[in-house]
């Protein structure tokens, strides 16, 4: 029998993510094809930069742009390779989860494993999220095991592939100072030795050891769209309100069998209290809400506390009406079918990243230059103009504007064409709601509408061109 759940439990996951990877084939997020540009200057020998010759430390993640970049030398990155690249992360991460349950215990297995399918990571598709839970997990169970230095080697690429795994080493080192009463040097020395080099690099290089997305998004929560939004930890308690049979799950769980919970494997509980304790820490830093790839430690937390809910739930019902062992399995792959896989297999394709692409294409037609933007991963890559992003994630040195308010500093810049998002301008384009109407007033006379680019399903327009006239002053700062 155990030689049966195992071969379901190896089987079934594999063959989901597989289907949810074809099924998702088109779905990438626009902060994807950042990572894939830069990836592509690196292959291409030009460094570390989004605009060519302007290096910049813009990626949240150094382990995954450089795997994109071995990517990038064998040919270019499309959206179907970002794609398996990610359900390969969240493959990796449904056998670490499965990993660490006990050899007697495969349904468990089952149960850690299909959290792995969790809808916000599929949403996320391009970024480096599943990887990083999946080097996190993997440095918790290492450490678990006492393999303290392949567990330091582990936290260190976690941290390169996202400095939050850093919450996690603390984790860590307080579990290891309450069990053995001493701090875990080798760990943190082994962990250190692997993100001291690109410190030393990042510092020396753009005079900053953290990317500048980390202060262009802390200022991001203060402005515009994402002032009127929630805190981040209820934004992402209510992002589409898919978790809630989370609760109703480990509730029943723990009521009829409490034991399951209290027997999850040590590295499974300090994973869920890493993703609790990561919400908490993005809350209070003011991290802005909206982007998917930071919710998804709290739901990883709370799917695998709700499937290990429903299996605690159906063993018990198995046990006390005699149905057949199978039924609770069964409950389980029913449950994931619904909440889990069901959702992770909507959205094939990214909100507007057609209309993007076809911008990009109207762009090199017209003729590349400078291009203004409040999204630049589509449009940067596809279009391969220089770009100038309006919430400055890739310009350091307009954060002070930004911080001071100044919503409109790119303005100066006078960058060849500016794409706006139609029928309502998005916040730091020139026609928002909010921007100075003379600012407005002088971006109409400068510049003109050269292509309107359609929603093919409805046929209105989501997205407008403009480029600078001819006519236009060079050295007009639009005051």
């Amino acid at each position: 029998m155990h030689r049966l759940q195992r071969l379901v439990t190896a089987a079934a996951v594999p063959v989901v993510v597989a289907v949810l990877a074809t099924v998702r084939r088109s779905y990438v997020v626009d902060d994807g094809f950042i990572f894939a540009r830069v990836a592509s200057s690196i292959a291409r020998g030009d460094g570390w930069a989004y605009n060519h010759g302007e290096p910049v430390n813009a990626m949240t993640s150094v382990i995954w742009t450089l795997v994109l970049a071995a990517v990038a030398f064998v040919g270019d990155i499309g959206i179907t390779t970002l794609v398996y690249a990610s359900a390969s992360a969240v493959a990796l991460l449904a056998i670490v989860l499965w990993s660490c349950r006990s050899e007697s215990d495969p349904w468990l297995g089952l149960a850690l494993a299909a959290a792995a399918l969790c809808p916000t990571l599929w949403q996320s598709a391009g970024m480096e999220t599943s990887a990083f839970l999946a080097l996190t997990l993997a440095t918790t169970l290492a450490h678990h095991r006492g393999h303290a230095v392949l567990a330091g080697l582990l936290l260190g690429v976690s941290i390169l592939t996202r400095p939050d795994a850093g919450l996690m080493a603390l984790l860590l080192a307080g579990d290891h100072l309450w069990r053995e009463r001493r701090f875990p040097w080798k760990l943190a020395l082994v962990s250190t030795s692997v993100v001291l080099p690109w410190l030393l690099y990042s510092h020396l290089t753009f005079g900053s050891l953290l990317p500048v997305t980390f202060g262009a998004k802390t200022l991001q929560s203060k402005l515009g769209y994402w002032a009127e939004q929630p805190s981040f930890l209820l934004s992402a308690l209510k992002h589409h309100g898919w978790y809630w049979w989370c609760f109703a799950a480990a509730a029943s769980g723990i009521l009829c069998k409490r034991e399951r919970f209290l027997t999850l494997p040590k590295p499974v509980r300090l994973f869920i209290t890493f993703g609790f304790l990561h919400a908490v820490a993005y809350t209070l830093i003011g991290a802005p809400p909206g982007y998917l790839w930071y919710y998804a430690p709290l739901h990883m937390s709370l799917l695998i506390l709700g499937t290990t809910g429903v299996l605690a739930t159906s063993e018990w019902a198995s046990e006390r009406w005699g149905m057949p062992s199978w039924c609770a399995p069964a409950a389980l792959i029913l449950v994931t079918s619904v909440f889990i896989v069901a959702p992770s297999a909507h959205h094939h394709s990214y909100r507007i990243s057609t209309e993007y692409r076809a911008a990009a294409k109207s762009i090199r037609a017209l003729g590349c230059g400078e291009v203004a933007a409040t999204e630049i991963g589509y449009l940067g890559y596809f279009s391969g103009c220089k770009m100038l992003d309006i919430h400055a994630l890739i310009h350091p040195e307009a954060l002070a504007a930004v911080r001071a308010g100044d919503a409109t500093w790119w303005l100066a810049h006078q960058p060849e064409y500016v794409l706006v998002h139609e029928p309502k301008a998005w916040f730091g384009e020139p026609t928002y709601a909010t921007a100075p109407e003379r600012a407005q007033e002088s971006f109409l006379n400068r510049y003109e509408s050269v292509a309107e680019i359609q929603q093919p399903s409805t046929g209105t327009i989501a997205l407008r061109v403009y480029r600078k006239r001819s006519n236009a002053v060079p050295n007009d700062n639009f005051e």
